[in-house]
């Protein structure tokens, strides 16, 4: 089970259980990222395209269908690993 309690960002694989977050930001913090969007994410080494499904703590969770996986990047590293491109 991910707990979410480490700074950084990360790419969780398939069917991964997350628990509660340990690390929270305040709403007025969070980039304003849309669900109906489509976006380029970079973690690990991975690029890959996905949707925005929600804010896990200080994580904003990206979801790519190809590889059915979950990208959490962490918020301050939004700007260099999230481009919005649809």
């Amino acid at each position: 089970m991910e707990t979410f309690n480490s700074p950084e960002s990360f790419v969780m694989q398939g069917k991964h259980k997350i628990a509660p977050p340990t690390l929270t930001l305040d709403d007025a913090k969070k980039p304003m990222l849309s669900t109906d969007a489509i976006y380029a994410v970079e973690v690990n080494g991975w690029n890959r395209v996905a949707v925005f499904r929600r804010w896990h703590g200080v994580h904003a969770l990206f979801y790519s269908p190809k590889d059915d996986c979950t990208m959490a990047v962490y918020y301050t590293d939004l700007p260099k690993r999230v481009k919005e491109i649809g």
